[in-house]
């Protein structure tokens, strides 16, 4: 949304288009204001894919972009796909091996953006790409918290996805450890009774993959509250939170980049679906605990 907002507002001689998913109500609102606006899925998105010079996209074409079956698609219009360059900006700094997820060898991409000379040597040495094919660029979204960075009353509780869990039934679901840990955690008394002791308000965040589920968190404390992306624009809520739970996102480098904690809550550490880099441990970025006791003492001591 940021480099989209800056060439609207600042590049006469780029004409950019956002492509979003027609039910993200929140940050339509935000969009509007600005048209360009095509919906996934539209006539119109598979029209302006054929007549656009450039895609940019947060993760890879084949994922984010192809508006039906990627294989068929990239078969069909292999001509007028080569013409084309593709560029990942990413949704968050490398903090992982993440080669099966935006390998060169394995996705059309052509360029990466990096937000340091430290990332680029990451993406050479696990992604495939080459040297003039990483540009440097820094992450648009970390000048907005640069502006708009605050402290408030609300903290965030941001768990990442882990793979294959998305594709669980609802009963299923419930009874795996992701989701016990989770419940047990929001429902502590003594969290309760830390929040409320230094006013703060949670909020929590579930992966867009996991929403489905999002009717099996429940507690009845007014402190705790669950939000959804199509409800709450996520930058706000980095940008206005005091401090970060979560397990493995890499949304805690937005906090590290604020200069606010970040706990990692690592009650499984073989449950991350990332292989570690060689470069960054969690531990350069925020306390790891690993399990509910290690979690309060972490919070006594923020406090």
């Amino acid at each position: 949304f940021y480099l989209f907002k800056y060439l609207m507002e600042n590049d006469q001689k780029v004409k950019p288009y956002y492509l979003i998913e027609k039910n993200a109500n929140e940050p339509i609102k935000k969009l509007k204001k600005y048209g360009n606006i095509v919906y996934f899925g539209s006539f119109k998105h598979k029209l302006f894919m054929l007549l656009a010079d450039k895609f940019v996209t947060s993760f890879t074409f084949e994922e984010t972009m192809a508006p039906f079956n990627a294989e068929q698609y990239k078969e069909i219009y292999a001509n007028e796909l080569n013409k084309k360059k593709i560029i990942s900006i990413q949704h968050g700094m490398i903090i992982h091996n993440i080669s099966p997820y935006l390998s060169k060898h394995q996705y059309r991409t052509d360029y990466i953006t990096a937000n340091s000379i430290y990332e680029k040597a990451i993406i050479k040495d696990t992604l495939g790409f080459k040297d003039e094919e990483i540009l440097i660029t820094g992450m648009a979204r970390h000048d907005n918290l640069l502006i708009n960075s605050r402290k408030t009353n609300q903290i965030l509780f941001m768990p990442t996805w882990q793979r294959g869990l998305q594709n669980l039934s609802e009963a299923q679901f419930i009874e795996t450890e992701y989701f016990k840990k989770i419940h047990e955690l929001v429902n502590n008394t003594e969290v309760h009774n830390y929040l409320l002791k230094n006013r703060l308000k949670m909020y929590v965040l579930m992966h867009p993959q996991f929403e489905k589920f999002a009717g099996h968190f429940v507690n009845n404390n007014k402190l705790i509250k669950y939000v959804s992306t199509t409800e709450v624009e996520i930058p706000d809520l980095i940008a206005n939170s005091l401090f970060l739970l979560t397990d493995f996102s890499s949304v805690a480098v937005d906090f590290l980049f604020q200069k606010k904690n970040v706990i990692f809550y690592q009650y499984n550490k073989y449950a991350s679906h990332h292989v570690p880099s060689k470069q960054i441990e969690y531990s350069d970025i925020g306390t790891i605990v690993v399990n509910l006791e290690e979690m309060l003492d972490s919070l006594q001591e923020i406090e």
